[in-house]
């Protein structure tokens, strides 16, 4: 029993329409994979790339300092300075909410953030809740809340052995973490420095 007839099989003039047919839906499958992988290629390399910029935000000088100084009220139990947590809320706000929209991949925001983004909510959450209730509203730092909110959740299901809780986090790297950033603020300077230093050798040498 023969399924397929090959002595009627028309490839070229009248008949062969459903051969042509095939072959042009076979072209636009592969020219909407190649889209789909393009704009998917696209897509990973803007992430990548927002990742990097908040990265270099961070790690900026001034956040540096604002980082330090509300380390430094929060070590000694006193009040934590309005302006910096606004600045370091605000960076927050903005990686949480493109996360949230899915402008940025969660799982590569949480290898680069996670740790972080728990750290500083369980530092600042207090004074957020505190402007909350003054003002009455919600609004406030919801992005930066939700992340570290969804960080810690993401935290107990890959690593529920390893995992600690965020007062617990805070406890056991607030020391390391003032040092680290009396380092790296030390370097910025140095690096801050460098152009002054050469011009003013420069012009010794003239």
């Amino acid at each position: 029993m023969k399924l397929i007839n090959l002595n009627e099989l028309v490839l070229v003039g009248p008949g062969s329409e459903w051969f042509w047919t095939a072959i042009s839906g076979l072209i636009l499958a592969a020219t909407f994979l190649a889209i789909y992988r393009q704009l998917r290629l696209q897509r990973d390399a803007n992430a990548f790339e927002q990742l990097n910029a908040q990265s270099r935000d961070w790690e900026a000088e001034r956040l540096l300092r604002v980082r330090l100084e509300v380390l430094r009220a929060y070590k000694i139990g006193a009040r934590l300075p309005p302006g910096s947590v606004t600045v370091i809320t605000d960076f927050w706000e903005g990686v949480g909410t493109l996360a949230r929209g899915g402008h940025v991949d969660l799982d590569l925001t949480y290898e680069n953030f996670g740790l972080s983004c728990r750290f500083w909510w369980a530092v600042t959450g207090g004074l957020i809740a505190t402007w909350r209730d003054t003002h009455g509203t919600v609004e406030i730092g919801r992005h930066f809340e939700w992340l570290a909110t969804t960080f810690a959740e993401i935290a107990r299901k890959r690593e529920p052995a390893a995992n600690v809780s965020d007062p617990a986090l805070v406890a056991s790297a607030l020391d390391s973490s003032i040092e680290a950033l009396e380092d790296m603020v030390r370097v910025a300077m140095e690096l801050r420095m460098i152009p002054t230093r050469r011009a003013l050798s420069g012009a010794s040498q003239v």
